[in-house]
């Protein structure tokens, strides 16, 4: 039954991960992406082999913008630390 359960879980959490509308990705403590979905593919303009275990987040984001990416990624933790 426990495990019946556990097997339940991982497919409800893929098919969410899978099937969001959304860009998703898991990243290593490294910043390396472990898993991709098929939306966030879709904003990079990458494939799930090109990335996962080659690339870094950051590799893929112009100077520019990983200033303001550092700082909302800052409010955010800020704030749901709170």
């Amino acid at each position: 039954h426990t495990e019946h359960k556990l097997l339940e879980n991982e497919r409800i959490y893929r098919e969410l991960f899978e099937d969001a509308p959304c860009g998703c990705q898991t990243i290593s403590k490294d910043g390396v992406f472990i898993d991709i979905n098929l939306a966030e593919q879709e904003m990079l303009g990458y494939k799930k082999e090109e990335l996962v275990g080659k690339k870094k987040l950051e590799e893929l984001i112009p100077s520019q913008e990983k200033n303001i990416l550092s700082k909302q990624m800052i409010s955010h933790a800020t704030d749901s630390v709170l």
